[in-house]
């Protein structure tokens, strides 16, 4: 009795390793074929949510896959140009893959049932670059209020097209300043628009909102509809 208690206790140790090498193996694999095939930094970490990961294998199906990466984005008003760092995350749920690929380094993916992408950045960063803009080119309507405190209190963002946002600053002078530009006035015209390029996975821009001092940037991958079991990405 006590041997057979030894070896199902070695033969649990065994398999919790294999778990344990093999997810570590893919995840290496899936950030080399991340680099190699979508252009994404060499450093981008991969964490796989796939329980027990010896069964998902021989399934070839893993439940959840995310990626973190850092990158630049080129933001541009008119002729001025920033480079800006941001943070990417992307979550894929109900991957069906060759296992056997991802190991190799290379993904081929037969199905996704959601894929969520998103960039943030900085606000204050983006509130600096507007207003050197403004001072550079004496334009008042680019002026922005109390840099210190750039966020959600003092901008309403939305998507103009896939490569443009639209910020709605908050004017200095303004009693309340926590007044918010109304649904009429958000257009091109009072708006202030940026040009945004450099976007990773060869995506484009869906929606924007802040979230405290960060501007987050929710893309759709072309790359990746065909893999979809729907066209819409949530």
């Amino acid at each position: 009795m006590r041997r057979l208690l030894y070896v199902l206790v070695l033969l649990a140790a065994l398999l919790l390793g294999a778990e344990v090498a093999l997810t570590f193996l893919s995840q290496w694999g899936m950030g080399r074929a991340l680099s190699a095939q979508y252009g994404l930094p060499q450093d981008t970490e991969v964490r796989i949510n796939s329980f027990p990961f010896l069964v998902s294998v021989m399934r070839n199906h893993l439940g959840e896959v995310r990626f973190y990466w850092n990158g630049i984005l080129i933001f541009r008003k008119g002729f001025d140009e920033k480079h800006m760092a941001y943070e990417g995350e992307a979550i894929l749920r109900d991957v069906g893959l060759s296992m056997s690929a991802v190991i190799r380094g290379k993904l081929e993916i037969e199905s996704i049932s959601s894929a969520k992408i998103t960039v943030s950045l900085n606000m204050e960063d983006i509130a600096a670059f507007l207003d050197e803009g403004g001072r550079e080119t004496g334009s008042d309507d680019v002026t922005v209020a109390r840099e210190a405190d750039a966020g959600e209190d003092n901008y309403q963002v939305k998507v103009l097209d896939e490569n443009h946002i639209c910020l709605y600053p908050s004017k200095p002078s303004t009693l309340n300043l926590d007044e918010k530009p109304s649904d009429e006035a958000k257009d091109e015209g009072s708006g202030i628009c940026l040009e945004i390029s450099g976007l990773p996975l060869d995506g484009f821009l869906k929606t924007a909102s802040l979230d405290g001092k960060k501007l987050i940037l929710q893309l759709g991958v072309p790359l990746w509809f065909g893999y979809l079991d729907s066209s819409i990405s949530n």
